[in-house]
C-alpha cells in the first residue's frame, strides 16, 4: 500500500508521514514536495491507495490540484489537510473530488 503526501512544507510531509507510518509500519509513504513529482512518483510505485494534500503548492494551487489528482486517481480518497479556511474551500475542494477536507487547524 502507498500513500501520497503533498505538502511543500519538510516538517509538515514528514509529520503526517511518521504518523501514517506510526498506524502501519508496512504503509510505503511517498512525500512530495509539489504536484509535478506526483506523475513520476507514481509511474515508479504502485497507484496510491490515499492521497493527503496541501491546497498551497507553488505548481498547483487549490481546487485545479484537486481536480487534476481526481482524474489521474478516479479510485484513490483524497484528503485535503490545508492552512487555508474551511469556510471558504471545503465546499469547494468535496465538489472537486476530495472525499474529505481537513483544516490544519484543527
Amino acid at each position: 500500500m502507498s500513500i501520497l503526501v503533498i505538502d511543500q512544507h519538510p516538517l509538515m510531509r514528514e509529520a503526517v508521514g511518521a504518523l501514517i507510518c506510526r498506524l502501519s509500519p508496512t504503509i510505503n509513504v511517498l512525500e512530495l514536495d509539489r504536484f509535478a513529482a506526483v506523475s513520476p512518483t507514481t509511474q515508479a510505485h504502485a497507484r496510491p491507495e490515499l492521497i493527503c494534500l496541501e491546497l498551497s503548492s507553488p505548481d498547483a494551487r487549490g481546487i485545479p490540484g484537486v481536480r487534476q489528482l481526481r482524474r489521474q486517481f478516479p479510485d484513490s480518497p483524497i484528503v485535503v489537510l490545508t492552512a487555508e479556511s474551511a469556510q471558504e474551500y471545503e465546499k469547494l475542494c468535496v465538489e472537486a473530488g476530495a472525499n474529505a477536507f481537513i483544516p490544519k487547524s484543527a
